[in-house]
């Protein structure tokens, strides 16, 4: 498992260089247009793409209570406190927790059927106690390992639409200075995107 979880982090990163990639070349090729004095206009939305608005809107319809969702830029964040989903310190499910993702994963199935989603695991900035994962990151990509593992194997969400994020204690949701800032920032998001996956 800690095998793949490396495997799947070293792709994501490589993920990550590509598409900064090509923001530069985006961003380089807007600057050449605008010094040229030509207009700059808005690229069509791809096939498949719902808009911002829509999104917001359909947030509204997720039955989630007690769990916090938030609409962020053009993506849906549903938050997951990380002590509801696993053992302390650990990347192994509870049943509490497998009872929180299979409702979550029945309402975004529900509300946003087909999206692309980003299981994104955060911790906080506590030294970690247990002496399986030596980062943050390590432990973030484990969690989100496992997240994927059961929403792939035991709810209708499909592994195509699904992509795992291990960003370690940062960014924050707010200060670590306090235990339950802390405990806030130990967290999996679900990160609703408004394309959808192909077949969609």
């Amino acid at each position: 498992a800690l095998t793949r979880s490396r495997q799947e982090s070293q792709l994501m990163q490589d993920e990550i260089v590509a598409l900064r990639e090509q923001l530069a070349s985006t961003s380089s090729q807007l600057a050449t247009v605008r010094a040229a004095g030509m207009p700059v206009t808005a690229a069509p939305m791809a096939a498949g793409t719902v808009p911002p608005g829509t999104m917001q809107s359909a947030l509204s319809g997720l039955a989630l209570p007690g769990v916090d969702t938030r609409f962020d830029g053009s993506v849906v964040r549903v938050e997951l406190p990380a002590a509801t989903l696993f053992d302390g310190g650990t990347a192994n499910l509870v049943p509490g927790g497998v009872a929180l993702l299979t409702q979550v994963a029945g309402e975004v199935g529900r509300v946003y059927p087909g999206h692309f989603i980003g299981i994104e695991s955060h911790v906080d900035t506590e030294p970690l106690t247990n002496a399986s994962w030596a980062s943050p990151h390590q432990l973030t990509a484990a969690r989100a390992a496992a997240v994927f593992d059961f929403l792939t194997t035991r709810t209708p969400l499909r592994e195509s639409q699904l992509f795992l994020v291990a960003h370690g204690s940062n960014p924050t949701v707010v200060s670590n200075a306090t235990p339950a800032g802390r405990a806030k920032n130990r967290r999996v998001e679900l990160v609703i995107y408004p394309a959808r996956a192909p077949g969609e």
